[in-house]
């Protein structure tokens, strides 16, 4: 997937995020798809999303929201 493709998905993703009524865990999924995604390119994933990754692992199994995250390879 090319970069501007990641950055339509990560926008994308930004907007599901806002309405509540979708399914958590595929929104969770599908971002660390577009996570992994990014790490392949060598790209450094953006800090708010690798935070909202933590904070969705958080909702959906009672992981704590604080553990560092894991490092971008």
């Amino acid at each position: 997937m090319a970069f501007e493709d990641l950055k339509a998905e990560f926008a994308i993703m930004l907007e599901r995020v806002n309405d509540e009524s979708e399914d958590r865990m595929e929104l969770y999924e599908r971002l660390r798809e577009l996570l992994n995604e990014t790490r392949a390119f060598g790209m450094q994933a953006p800090e708010d999303l690798k935070v909202l990754e933590k904070q969705l692992e958080a909702e959906l199994f009672g992981t704590s929201a604080t553990e560092d995250p894991a490092p971008d390879s």
